[in-house]
């Protein structure tokens, strides 16, 4: 039934672009989706969307403020191509665009994401959301598929660039005051401001909390922002960012089958003492320059300090690092042809130096629950590793006529991985391994790793962009992908090779009048190497290479007014990921099995995936939204012996407007569906992490 009512919705889409467009183009809510609307994430250069030769998705201030405001995956949920799911109702996030991500047990791997331009994912591609204060977005870009021609190696998957408000334009106080379920607390206070028209200013400070829907999973985090443009003269300024994030979450762990449908809102009962506190420094020091003749140069400067304390099934995590790391980009205009064409290059390097101790629980017992606090106990490993990554790009933007660009570009990269890692001890599962001992057939410990790897790459590209009128456009691009193992996969397999992937997409976009909108990509993207989680029968996590994966699919999405300022939208993803060359490694007993998942497909990608939503304004300040989420059901395993039936989740958004003041209450899983956000299998054991039930939220915000 829901794939026929997808059906319907998507042949009748363009229909009703077309159909509706002179009854609504008066309409005030016009600007809904702007005409002649501008991206720099997708090519490093501001340019129209249409004009862009890539899948980008853009998520508007307007959007972002109909949802709760706890993590990304409430903004990311409903894109084409991208799964977003948070399993513990904080700000954590598990993130997957085109299947790049899946494997992530912790943070966002294989997806750059930036703050302002400026990323914050770890050469390793580890990203942290701590620092992503949602008080403070004022717009998401959503660049999908490999893109390491302009952003490098760990941009295999996407890059998502979280827009920051601007200082210029916030001037004066401003606060949010909501509360929600489970005692849930959203507050910010922020004030903008400027000196002589030079020096604008824009301070904030964000908290939330919640005791949460499930058992241990409490969650608050403080967050303090400071921006500052200078304005030097009218072709220079000067940008500062200071930003600073207290973060304290407990987490529940995932659950048996049993477990959760007997009450999901418990927490594990073999793993009760996990939980996550950091602390997060930020700050960037930027410069831009406009010269004559247009050329534009564009610099900025970033430290970034982390620490935690990580209690973990597999230990106490108990360390952090100081990532250090330098953007230069310069654009020059020029004419070919006699038309305007740029051409961009540019430079981008990152150190990220790390120590970190690892200890095992010291009240542990010998049978569930394995631990009963989450003290520190014997110290089992330490390491001091240092990744360094450097690379430098060149594209040329031509425009051999009016309506087609053609962007090529190259990119060259190095990755540097300095490993100093020793074991002192072993754990699986409260089996603790003393030095001189066998466990489960593993290396006798003290193992050491002295390990120093340097990883370098080609990624090349061509896009080509073709407008057939204005703002709607055809495009193809031919794009590659640079992906390496992460410190912590390289500690469980020193051999791991980096993965490469090759992507072939075409697709056609369009901004009309009336709010309407038309994209449409078909990607084919061919991975050599892919970075495969496993498991083994203690349930440590490992890693290995796959030979060869497939992933093939396409994404749609559009949005209609069908009446005055009523609007319909859909997004639909239909993803084939499969395995081509891959043999899974399984260690039984001190013995090891080669299984052939060749043919099989990738694990927690549903091939169907769809959203729709309902979105009415009216001129009084009256707003509302009504959409669904839809995940058709997916393998849990690479072995494909059991798949999820996944889930339709349904959300709704009252609220109004007027002058500088808003009221809105948001309401999500209205109908309190029971479903898991994911669900895994290793050695025969389902485990599933349940999702969110009913949750709501209420509160004002005003600008003075």
């Amino acid at each position: 039934m829901r794939i026929k009512l997808l059906a319907v919705l998507v042949m009748l889409t363009p229909v009703l672009l077309w159909g509706s467009s002179a009854a609504a183009s008066d309409a005030k809510a016009e600007s809904t989706v702007a005409l002649g609307e501008v991206v720099v994430t997708g090519t490093r250069t501001e340019r129209k969307i249409t004009e862009v030769p890539a899948a980008v998705d853009v998520i508007s201030k307007e959007e972002i403020e109909k949802h709760q405001g706890w993590n990304l995956g409430e903004v990311l949920e409903n894109l084409a191509g991208v799964q977003a799911q948070s399993s513990n109702g904080a700000y954590d996030t598990h993130i997957i665009i085109r299947g790049a991500g899946a494997k992530a047990a912790y943070g966002v791997r294989e997806i750059m994401i930036m703050v302002d331009g400026i990323p914050i994912t770890d050469p390793d591609s580890l990203t942290r959301l701590d620092v992503v204060d949602t008080a403070l977005i004022e717009r998401i870009e959503v660049l999908k598929g490999p893109n390491s021609t302009l952003y490098g190696a760990n941009a295999a998957g996407g890059v998502i660039n979280i827009i920051t408000k601007d200082s210029a334009a916030y001037q004066g106080l401003g606060f949010k005051s909501a509360v929600g379920s489970d005692d849930g607390h959203n507050f910010n206070l922020s004030y903008g401001g400027n000196y002589n028209d030079r020096l604008f200013y824009f301070l904030s400070g964000s908290r939330r909390s919640t005791d949460s829907w499930r058992k241990h999973n409490e969650f608050d985090t403080n967050q303090l922002n400071a921006k500052f443009d200078y304005l030097i003269d009218d072709t220079s300024s000067v940008n500062l960012l200071l930003s600073y994030s207290e973060a304290d979450l407990e987490l529940p762990s995932s659950l048996t089958k049993e477990e959760f449908e007997d009450d999901p809102t418990q927490a594990s009962s073999i793993w009760p003492n996990c939980g996550r506190n950091s602390k997060t420094a930020r700050l960037t020091l930027g410069y831009e320059k406009e010269f004559p003749g247009g050329y534009e140069v564009k610099s900025q400067l970033y430290f970034q300090n982390w620490e935690h304390f990580h209690p973990v099934p597999s230990g106490i995590n108990d360390g952090g690092s100081d990532v250090f790391g330098a953007e230069l980009q310069l654009d020059i205009p020029h004419k070919l042809w006699g038309t305007e064409n740029t051409l961009t290059g540019g430079f981008s390097g990152q150190i990220d130096d790390r120590d970190s101790k690892k200890y095992a629980y010291r009240d542990s017992n010998p049978k569930p629950p394995y631990t009963s606090s989450d003290a520190i106990g014997e110290l089992m490993s330490k390491d001091s590793n240092k990744v360094e990554k450097w690379g430098v790009y060149l594209q040329e933007s031509l425009r051999p006529i009016d309506d087609l660009v053609i962007d090529v570009g190259v990119r060259y990269d190095e990755v540097a991985f300095d490993l100093d890692e020793e074991e002192f001890l072993d754990w699986g599962y409260i089996f603790v391994r003393p030095p001189g001992e066998s466990f489960f057939g593993y290396e006798e410990a003290p193992v050491i790793i002295d390990e120093a790897k340097t990883l370098r790459k080609f990624s090349p590209r061509i896009g080509v962009n073709y407008t057939l009128i204005d703002d709607v456009s055809v495009y193809g691009a031919v794009g590659t992908g640079f992906q390496t193992p992460t410190q912590g996969e390289l500690g469980t397999n020193t051999d791991l090779k980096p993965q490469e992937a090759i992507n072939y997409e075409v697709g056609l976009k369009g901004r009309f009048s009336g709010g309407h909108s038309l994209d449409v990509a078909l990607f084919y993207t061919s991975i050599e190497d892919e970075i495969i989680k496993l498991m083994d029968e203690a349930g440590v996590t490992l890693y290995d290479n796959a030979g060869e994966t497939l992933h093939q699919g396409i994404e749609l999405s559009g949005k209609v007014q069908v009446l005055s300022g009523l609007y319909l939208g859909v997004s639909y993803s239909y993803s084939d990921f499969t395995f081509e060359e891959f043999e899974e490694m399984k260690s039984e007993r001190g013995s090891v099995t080669s299984y052939s998942r060749n043919g099989n497909r990738m694990p927690l990608v549903p091939e169907h995936q769809y959203s729709v939503f309902l979105d009415y304004v009216h001129s009084s300040g009256v707003n509302a939204r009504l959409n669904t989420n839809t995940w058709e059901k997916y393998y849990v395993d690479a072995a494909n012996s059991e798949t999820y039936e996944g889930f339709t989740v349904v959300n709704a958004r009252l609220g109004y407007d007027w002058n500088y003041a808003r009221l809105f209450i948001v309401l999500d899983n209205i109908f309190d569906e029971e479903y898991a956000a994911k669900v895994t299998k290793s050695y025969g054991t389902t485990r599933y992490t349940p999702a969110a039930p009913r949750t709501w939220m209420a509160g004002i915000s005003y600008k003075f």
